[in-house]
């Protein structure tokens, strides 16, 4: 990206700020500015308060604004000025916003139906354009669904592999945590905007995560809540970056299952693992019967096997690979 197209495009980050801070504009309020490819740099600096409103879709003669054409050019003066201020604030603390139509926009997230329209990022964004494994699951895990979590996570090692969860509670931040010990590049698609500490104490480990080169996402804007709406659109992201997606421990009815069909919508690869020996759930044989999952039973010996699994064309037939076999 060029020098002036980079200048352009943090333009374009200060005024979605500036106008994420206003009282009454939403999420949706700018994803429909988007939709009509309307460019945020372009409401800030409207020449009228009626352009404004009718671009922006939101009414600023009312409380708390009590704004008329008069005092329009103040206001609009105030706005810029508290955009480029902004920007600052969040460069500052290592944010950038990827902007769908952008060079550095990754290809991945093109590939969905609805992409977001921007990203805010905060590490390594370079991961975004690497090769990745999203591993997904239950909140309330047992031991065996951590233990298979690490264990997917461990054949990762020394590959050129990230992995990306959600960080919530249960296999997402179990996934995060292995790919720390592991020293494996982790990416956290968040499901709240970035100032929100969402589920309780997760700073601790987005900070560790930024520690270990890794990298912290949303869609969301940035003081925007926790809601199940969001998390349901954040599994598409999820989806999009993987390459490889691991669901454990999940049911039919979960935001998991949501992530593991589009997964395959995207024609993404989807690994079931299972301990060795161990009864194939309903939601294991769901995956394996309308998504062509393949089964891995753990444990494998190494990531040259995972490796030719994975390779392997498995023409919708399960293969099942295990130290047993050839015993």
């Amino acid at each position: 990206m060029t020098e002036s197209e980079q200048a352009r495009w943090n333009t374009e980050s200060a005024a979605l700020l500036a106008l994420s801070e206003m009282h009454g504009v939403s999420y949706w309020s700018l994803y429909k500015v988007a939709q009509k490819r309307i460019r945020f740099r372009d409401i800030i600096t409207s020449p009228s308060l009626t352009q404004f409103e009718s671009q922006l879709g939101v009414k600023l003669h009312r409380a708390p604004y009590y704004l008329n054409e008069n005092n329009w050019p103040e206001f609009r003066d105030g706005l810029i000025s508290a955009a480029k201020n902004l920007l600052i604030h969040y460069h500052s603390k290592g944010y950038k916003i990827l902007h769908y139509g952008a060079p550095n926009y990754p290809q991945k997230l093109s590939e969905l139906e609805n992409p977001p329209f921007w990203i805010f990022t905060q590490g390594n964004a370079s991961l975004l354009n690497n090769k990745c494994v999203g591993i997904v699951g239950t909140r309330e895990p047992s031991h065996i669904g951590l233990f298979l979590t690490q264990y997917v996570a461990a054949n990762f090692i020394n590959t050129d592999y990230s992995i990306v969860s959600g960080l919530a509670y249960g296999i997402d931040q179990a996934a995060h945590n292995a790919s720390l010990l592991f020293n494996i590049p982790t990416i956290a698609v968040l499901g709240t905007g970035v100032n929100s500490n969402y589920p309780k104490n997760s700073d601790i480990i987005r900070e560790k995560i930024i520690e270990g080169n890794g990298l912290i996402i949303t869609e969301y804007l940035p003081n925007q809540k926790p809601s199940k709406e969001n998390f349901v659109r954040r599994n598409r992201i999820q989806a999009a970056l993987s390459d490889i997606l691991v669901p454990v421990e999940w049911n039919l009815k979960s935001g998991t299952a949501h992530t593991v069909r589009k997964a395959s919508e995207l024609k993404r690869k989807i690994l079931c693992p299972l301990l060795r020996d161990s009864k194939i759930s309903e939601e294991i044989t769901y995956a394996l019967n309308e998504y062509s999952a393949i089964l891995l039973s753990a444990p494998l010996a190494s990531f040259k096997e995972l490796e030719s699994l994975l390779n392997t064309q498995t023409n919708n037939k399960t293969q099942q690979l295990s130290l047993l076999e050839g015993d």
